[in-house]
C-alpha cells in the first residue's frame, strides 16, 4: 500500500514538473499538458480533456507517443539493467 502511494506521488511529482516547464517553455495551457503527461489511461484522459474543453487530440498524440516511448525503450533499459546488477 504505502509503495503505490509513493509511486503515485512521485509519478504525478514528475508529471506536474514537465508540465510545469513545458507550460513555462512553450506558452501551453496548464491543464492539457498535466492530462497529457499523466499516467494514466488514454481514454480516460482524453474524456477529461473534452469535459475541460481542453484539446483532445493533443492529450491523445502525447499519450501515444508515450506510450510508444515505453514500449520502444523497456526492452533496453531492461537489458541495460541485468547488465549492471550482479548474477
Amino acid at each position: 500500500m504505502c509503495l503505490s502511494v509513493a509511486t503515485t506521488i512521485v509519478l504525478l511529482a514528475i508529471t506536474f514538473g514537465f508540465a510545469w516547464l513545458a507550460a513555462t517553455l512553450a506558452a501551453m495551457p496548464f491543464a492539457n499538458l498535466v492530462l497529457a503527461y499523466s499516467p494514466g489511461g488514454l481514454a480516460e484522459m482524453s474524456l477529461i480533456a473534452l469535459a475541460l474543453n481542453g484539446e483532445v487530440a493533443f492529450v491523445l498524440i502525447h499519450h501515444m507517443v508515450r506510450v510508444a516511448l515505453v514500449v520502444a525503450t523497456a526492452p533496453l533499459f531492461f537489458k541495460l539493467m541485468g547488465r549492471l546488477s550482479p548474477p
